[in-house]
């Protein structure tokens, strides 16, 4: 059992092969960052940032925090695997906070008009992107 935070961080990039710059695009924070998690007198990521790393590198939030649980987040091969969090549906930053919660806040039916909009002039600017 890996007993402390830096070293499971370590362990568990390594394990993804993910470089220290990798994992710090992931995570939104510059590689020094993660160079500080890694190291045992360095500070400590927020819970945010714990969360990005455990999506990043296939492990649980719980590992990775307290070293209790299971380390995987990896499903047995009969089953499909699929990340615990796939953070590309969440806001990426405020315009896009700003837009989920509107929409959040929206009846069913408008919603859902709303969204086939998005997606008709998400699909029309594709098609017109190719034809240049």
């Amino acid at each position: 059992m890996v007993s402390v935070m830096a070293d499971r961080i370590r362990l568990a990039r390594q394990r993804t092969g993910l470089s220290q710059a990798e994992l710090a695009a992931h995570a939104g924070v510059t590689s020094s960052a993660v160079a500080q998690w890694e190291n045992p007198r360095g500070t400590k990521p927020d819970l945010n940032h714990l969360l990005c790393v455990a999506v990043a590198t296939n492990v649980t939030l719980d590992w990775l925090a307290t070293g209790a649980g299971a380390k995987s987040t990896r499903k047995s091969s009969s089953q499909e695997e699929s990340p615990a969090l796939v953070l590309d549906v969440f806001a990426q930053n405020p315009v896009e906070e700003t837009v989920l919660s509107c929409l959040r806040a929206m009846r069913p039916r408008t919603r859902d008009l709303l969204v086939s909009l998005v997606q008709e002039l998400a699909a029309n600017r594709t098609t017109k992107l190719k034809s240049r």
